[in-house]
C-alpha cells in the first residue's frame, strides 16, 4: 500500500439515530466504549494533525514528501468529518462526553504553541501507535466484530491509515532528525489519547453503573478487559515496542492482506477521488 488517495464517502446513519447503540461491538461493552472514546477526540486531534501538516509543507524540501503531507490532509479531513457525525449521535446519548471533548480542544490548541518540532514529533507519536493498533484490530479480529456505521467507519479510516503511515515519519525525520526527542514526545501523544479514550469509557460506564450486574459484574468485566488485554500482548505490543526503537521505519509494517483490499472497495464507494500527484525527475 503505497498509494495515499483522498476518498470523500457517505455513511448511512438513519438506522443508527433510530435505534442508537453505542455497544457497537456485540458482548464487549467495555471496548465499544473504549473506541467511542476515540472517535469522539478525531474532531480534535485530526484538525490538529492537518495543520501542522500544512505547516509542514511551507518547509519540507522533498516533493515527493510534501505531495503525500497534502494526500495526508485531505485523508484526516474527511475521518474527521465524518466521524464528527456520528458524533452528534454519541453526545445526544452522553452529553456528560462534551467536558472531555472540551478539554481535548485545549489540550491541542496547548500543543500547538510548542512549535513545529513539537508538533510534527506528537503527529509522529500519534501515528506509530496507530500501525500497531490497526494490526492488533484485524489480528484479533475486532474490526470484524464491528456494527453500523462506526464499524464501517473504522474499517475505511483504518485502511487509509496503513496507506499514509510513512508520511509523518518522512516529514519529521526531514526536517529533524532526532530520535530521542521523537520518542519522547511520541509518548506524550499516546499517553494523551490514551487517556482520553479510558475516561469516555468510564464516563459511559459510570452513566450505566445499573446495567452493571447484568453484564456479569466484576467477573464479566475483568474477563472482558483480560481478553483484550491478553491480544494487545500479542499482536500490538510487541508491534509497538518496535516503533521505540532507534531502527524503526513504518515502511517495515506487514499490512494484513484484508486491509490492502478494502482500499478498492472503499474506493468503488467514494463520491469523489484525489489520487496522489506523480513525482516527475
Amino acid at each position: 500500500m503505497t498509494d495515499i488517495t483522498v476518498r470523500f464517502l457517505e455513511f448511512d446513519l438513519d438506522e443508527a439515530k433510530k435505534n442508537f447503540t453505542a455497544e457497537f461491538i456485540p458482548g464487549e461493552v467495555e471496548m465499544s466504549y473504549w473506541m467511542i472514546g476515540l472517535t469522539m477526540i478525531l474532531p480534535y486531534l485530526e484538525p490538529y494533525l492537518v495543520k501542522h501538516s500544512l505547516a509542514g509543507q511551507k518547509v519540507v524540501r522533498d516533493q515527493e514528501i510534501k505531495n503525500d503531507m497534502m494526500q495526508f490532509s485531505g485523508q484526516e479531513s474527511q475521518h474527521y468529518t465524518q466521524h464528527g457525525k456520528f458524533n452528534d449521535l454519541v453526545r445526544e446519548h452522553y452529553p456528560e462526553l462534551e467536558a472531555l471533548e472540551k478539554q481535548a480542544k485545549a489540550d491541542y490548541d496547548r500543543f500547538s504553541k510548542k512549535g513545529l518540532k513539537f508538533n510534527l514529533a506528537f503527529a509522529e507519536g500519534f501515528e506509530s501507535l496507530t500501525h500497531p493498533f490497526v494490526i492488533y484490530m484485524w489480528e484479533s479480529g475486532m474490526i470484524r466484530d464491528m456494527t453500523g456505521p462506526l464499524g464501517d467507519m473504522y474499517r475505511w479510516h483504518f485502511m487509509e491509515e496503513m496507506e499514509h503511515r510513512t508520511v509523518a515519519y518522512d516529514a519529521y525525520y526531514q526536517l529533524y532528525d532526532s530520535y530521542w526527542y521523537r520518542l519522547r514526545v511520541s509518548l506524550i501523544a499516546q499517553i494523551h489519547l490514551i487517556t482520553f479514550m479510558t475516561k469516555c469509557a468510564r464516563v459511559m460506564l459510570k452513566k450505566e453503573r445499573h446495567l452493571f450486574e447484568a453484564r456479569g459484574g466484576w467477573r464479566g468485566r475483568l474477563q472482558r478487559v483480560w481478553k483484550w488485554t491478553a491480544l494487545a500482548g500479542k499482536y500490538l505490543l510487541p508491534q509497538l515496542w518496535k516503533s521505540y526503537l532507534p531502527g524503526y521505519n513504518p515502511r517495515n509494517l506487514v499490512v494484513p492482506p484484508e486491509v490492502e483490499a478494502l482500499a478498492g472497495e472503499y474506493s468503488d464507494r467514494s463520491v469523489k477521488l484525489i489520487k496522489p500527484k506523480t513525482v516527475t525527475a
